[in-house]
């Protein structure tokens, strides 16, 4: 390359050298900056502690009082300081445990402890719905305490970790001692409301299903009763009675038997069983109830000369019937109709629908649809006098129109 050549590539124009030497200046000026703005305006605070002396050296005279005095309260310990865990350090600070059995324990206790009004008002609600502690599990289940504040209480908890099925077996008959017999017929829903797991819903369904029966006849019939199931039944079958008195011939109703209850007793009282199919969602169920089974002569024929079921056909219990256990194929869905119901009744049902089986729990007739008292006391009729063995009931009933 000749000096010429090199002298022009090296060559910068005079309008481009001002642009590279404005931009320079810019860099610089932005590198610079900052450190000449904290030279010459920045000037750190300092913070004076000399007016928060006093109460800085009462605070640590107080702290060496309490633990000269073996006061362990409020005493603060490094230990309870961990950065990892931050919920747990601020429990630490704020709870003041000591030995306490959390059941029925005074508000001003769980307060002294150093828990929120608010979270003693959410344990003593619980309690105040039937709750009790029975290990110290029981205590962590409450959302009112968090796994931080269980933590640090755990250790003071005057309760097992553990209960064997004997001590919870017998911890829950000592709980249940307290609840009063109730006579189911004479009960309203405050009474009902009494038992160990029964709450205004099912206060309710058990009443208005007890009236629209007329009464109950067994306890089992309360298995009937929606979504009331067996575990539930169980928790306050001891509880409750049914009086003769509440269900004697006076009370002008009829005696209505749960479905195995009326198919036993057949086997020894030899009379015909009068089944009463119905569902909960039948308006014309309930308006039998109300009229054609509130009648006297009704009442009076059912009661002497057949056993009466009343039977939901929707039911989730299991039915015995001639040897062989029927259910439900969808227990607690709605419409499901129980397997027993087809069997007795056959493949097409509509409700109310009733059927009276003889002495054998064989089928003597059946009869669909909503039915006055003059209506079902022919039906009555025509097995009460035998008719049914030489005559079937449209040539009976034909005669009687006549």
């Amino acid at each position: 390359m000749s000096k010429e050549q090199t002298k022009n590539f090296f060559h910068v124009p005079r309008s481009q050298m001002k642009g590279y030497l404005l931009l320079g200046f810019i860099l610089i000026l932005v590198v610079f900056t900052p450190t000449i703005y904290n030279a010459l305006f920045y000037k750190p605070e300092v913070v004076d502690f000399e007016k928060d002396r006093e109460q800085i050296e009462a605070f640590v005279s107080s702290l060496q009082f309490q633990k000269a005095s073996g006061n362990k309260k409020y005493s603060i310990k490094q230990e309870h300081i961990d950065l990892d865990y931050p919920e747990r350090s601020a429990a630490k600070a704020t709870l003041t445990p000591f030995p306490f059995n959390p059941n029925n324990l005074p508000v001003d206790q769980w307060l002294a402890m150093g828990f929120s009004q608010k979270q003693v008002q959410s344990i003593k609600k619980y309690e105040q719905k039937g709750g009790r502690f029975y290990t110290k599990a029981d205590v962590k289940k409450l959302w009112a305490i968090s796994p931080e504040e269980y933590s640090i209480i755990a250790p003071f908890i005057q309760l097992p970790d553990t209960l064997s099925g004997k001590q919870y077996f017998n911890n829950k008959q000592k709980e249940e001692k307290t609840y009063q017999i109730v006579e189911l017929n004479a009960a309203d829903t405050s009474a009902l409301k009494t038992l160990p797991g029964i709450g205004s819903m099912f206060a309710r369904r058990i009443y208005n299903y007890k009236t629209s029966l007329g009464g109950f006849h067994t306890k089992y019939q309360l298995l009937e009763i929606k979504d009331l199931d067996s575990a539930k039944f169980s928790l306050f079958f001891a509880f409750v009675i049914i009086s003769s008195l509440s269900f004697s011939q006076e009370t002008q109703s009829i005696q209505w038997k749960s479905i195995q209850d009326g198919l036993a007793l057949n086997q020894t009282a030899k009379k015909p069983v009068f089944i009463d199919f119905y569902t909960t969602w039948c308006g014309w169920c309930t308006r039998m109830d109300q009229t054609t089974f509130k009648d006297a002569a009704v009442i009076k024929v059912l009661n002497e000369e057949f056993i009466p079921v009343k039977f939901n056909a929707e039911s989730s219990d299991s039915v015995y019937y001639k040897g062989v256990a029927y259910g439900n194929p969808n227990p607690g869905r709605s419409r499901s109709t129980h397997a027993v119901a087809y069997a007795i009744l056959g493949p097409r049902i509509g409700y109310p629908t009733f059927a009276v089986l003889d002495e054998n729990n064989e089928l003597i007739i059946i009869a669909p649809g909503y039915q006055q008292a003059p209506q079902i006391l022919q039906v009555l009729k025509f097995v009460t006098s035998k008719a049914y063995q030489t005559q079937t009931w449209n040539e009976w009933s034909a005669t009687k129109s006549e």
